[in-house]
């Protein structure tokens, strides 16, 4: 399968590879859709701004959405990336990590690769950035541990290495 999109793609790789192959194969972290939080508030404009603005009421209250349940991202550069260590995600073409969604800002947050750690860093987004339910501050780097809930915009994901990555898609071929 030449481009995955979702965890049931990977699980039709690891069937056909194995478990060491799929390791060597996928070796970057992913970021894996989840759902999506609150709304878009109507009654803030943000001048200038083409980021749509959300009100998030409940952090327990996740919407499943087809289109964004179990869908995965790797979290890794692009040949459409800008150049540099950080790895970009936002909602238009030019990140390395793209998320069509209005709630997400243009170029919304970097990860980089730190010893023995990732962190990822909000760059200034108009809905911010969340993990493990506290608000990244902006421009401050914030480490990401295997499983973490990250919110960027209303969108809602697990953070995870490519150990718990295999270890999902493990889990779910057992069901699928």
């Amino acid at each position: 399968m030449d481009n995955p999109k979702f965890v049931k793609d990977y699980v039709k790789i690891l069937k056909e590879v194995g478990a060491t192959e799929f390791k060597n194969k996928f070796r970057t972290p992913v970021l894996v859709g989840v759902g999506m939080l609150g709304q878009i508030d109507d009654n803030r404009k943000v001048a200038g701004r083409k980021t749509a603005v959300i009100s998030i009421n409940n952090m327990e209250e996740v919407s499943q959405t087809e289109s964004l349940a179990d869908r995965v991202w790797p979290v890794c550069k692009s040949g459409d990336g800008k150049p540099g260590p950080g790895i970009t995600v936002g909602r238009v073409a030019g990140n390395d990590v793209v998320i069509p969604e209005y709630s997400v800002s243009q170029q919304h947050c970097q990860f980089f690769y730190e010893p023995m750690r990732v962190v990822i860093c909000d760059l200034g987004a108009l809905n911010g950035t969340m993990v493990a339910g506290k608000r990244v501050a902006p421009r401050a780097r914030v480490p990401v541990k295997n499983k973490d809930t990250l919110v960027l915009g209303r969108y809602q994901f697990h953070y995870l290495s490519p150990v718990g990555f295999l270890e999902r898609v493990q889990a779910v071929s057992q069901i699928l």
